[in-house]
């Protein structure tokens, strides 16, 4: 059974928050279709401001924000850059494995409507795809990096911060029309999942960069 021990104490309520928001979307998938859920979504699209944040914040699910903020973390502090690359690494081939692998040929939404004859509306300047719908990328690498910097950071209050940012952006694909929400919630879970094991078993000491030692041999 798996139990939070040393790093994993501190982010607690992230994680408390994290599953009973899954449990509760979860459940949601199991009571309605994913149709009428994307059709009941879809019925924002067409507002500019919404649109235009979404389109927005759906960037920071990009695979190019986590590399920059493990280069970032390579300055300040270390470990932590050490385990978002190995989550990064373990998380992608996991995704890999079902996107690719076991459900290839489950269609984005675009697709599965289009095969259903029913139309939806789209945010203009969102180019859309057809296939390799679950789990979602960007859905990931945000809940991947985020319960990553929840570990780091103190204060609950920045740690829910954190939750609300992740699922925004996880919900920017459901949005956009490029992911079902039952997409968002696998990709999520190994997101969180690949961040936890890799803090938990890669047992790393604090250490300085070589950037701080040299910062603190200049001040003496």
């Amino acid at each position: 059974m798996f139990s939070l021990k040393g790093e994993l104490v501190r982010p607690k309520y992230f994680l408390a928050a994290y599953w009973v928001s899954l449990c509760i979307l979860t459940a949601l998938c199991f009571v309605f279709s994913k149709a009428d859920i994307h059709l009941t979504s879809n019925q924002w699209i067409g507002n500019p401001p919404v649109d235009q944040f979404f389109k927005m914040i759906t960037l920071a699910g990009d695979g190019t924000v986590a590399f920059v903020l493990v280069a970032v973390l390579a300055v300040w502090r270390p470990r932590f850059a050490i385990w978002l690359l190995a989550s990064i690494v373990l998380s992608t081939l996991l995704l890999w494995l079902f996107k690719y692998g076991f459900f290839s040929s489950n269609l984005r939404p675009c697709a599965w409507f289009s095969k259903e004859c029913t139309s939806l509306k789209l945010v203009p300047g969102v180019k859309v795809h057809s296939l390799n719908s679950f789990p979602s990328g960007h859905a990931t690498t945000v809940f991947g990096y985020c319960s990553l910097l929840a570990v780091m950071f103190t204060g609950n209050g920045i740690r829910l911060a954190l939750l609300l940012f992740a699922w925004l952006v996880a919900y920017s694909r459901v949005h956009l029309s490029l992911h079902f929400l039952e997409d968002i919630l696998a990709g999520s879970f190994l997101g969180v999942l690949s961040t936890l094991l890799c803090v938990h078993f890669l047992k790393i000491k604090d250490f300085r960069s070589p950037f701080q030692r040299f910062k603190n041999h200049s001040g003496n």
